[in-house]
């Protein structure tokens, strides 16, 4: 009888006994169905997340490819070349210059073995180059010709130009800043 007070059993009629197991085995099967929805929605997430690591690394291969070659592209106008590196495990992104495509010992990956102008170059050709994979509705650049003689100014100029106006980018604007002479852009409806 001690135990029958412990658990609320004392004076219990067998009516009221079957009544109170009943209602428990119902407390019981909503719980074991909840833990069953439960784990199927956690093996979904786990089949989900799997799905977009793969997409995401899909789309990680095929934006490292489009940069690569695009940036390559841009350096090529100043007869550069070069590549960039991305290495995803470390979450770094580097780059490897030839600033005279003629001249392999001209190769490097350091800005500080550039020239001022050479590293605005390069740096403004990597940001082009990031910008066909990264959706963004502005376009910031402060100054991004200093140390640029006038040939490469008015070469990055004229890229800029054609990045902005070009299909892709509808929709983005760009905004340039600099205290350097602009009398060679044109001015359009879109400019």
């Amino acid at each position: 009888d001690v135990k029958k007070v412990e658990i609320g059993m004392a004076n219990k009629s067998k009516e009221q006994t079957q009544q109170r197991l009943d209602m428990a085995q119902a407390d019981l099967d909503k719980s074991d169905r909840s833990i069953n929805e439960l784990t199927e929605m956690v093996n979904w997430l786990y089949d989900d997340v799997a799905l977009r690591t793969d997409k995401l690394e899909k789309m990680r291969k095929v934006n490292s490819k489009t940069v690569k070659k695009v940036f390559n592209k841009y350096l090529s106008n100043k007869k550069m070349s070069g590549k960039a590196v991305f290495d995803h495990e470390l979450q770094t992104l580097g780059f490897r210059v030839q600033t005279n495509m003629n001249d392999k010992n001209t190769e490097t990956g350091d800005v500080r073995n550039m020239s001022g102008g050479e590293r605005s170059y390069v740096t403004l050709c990597l940001l082009l180059a990031l910008g066909h994979v990264i959706e963004c509705p502005f376009r910031l650049m402060d100054e991004y010709d200093v140390f640029m003689d006038q040939n490469t100014r008015r070469t990055t100029l004229t890229q800029i130009q054609r990045y902005a106006v070009d299909p892709d980018q509808n929709g983005r604007q760009f905004i340039i800043i600099t205290p350097q002479d602009l009398s060679q852009v044109r001015t359009s409806s879109d400019v």
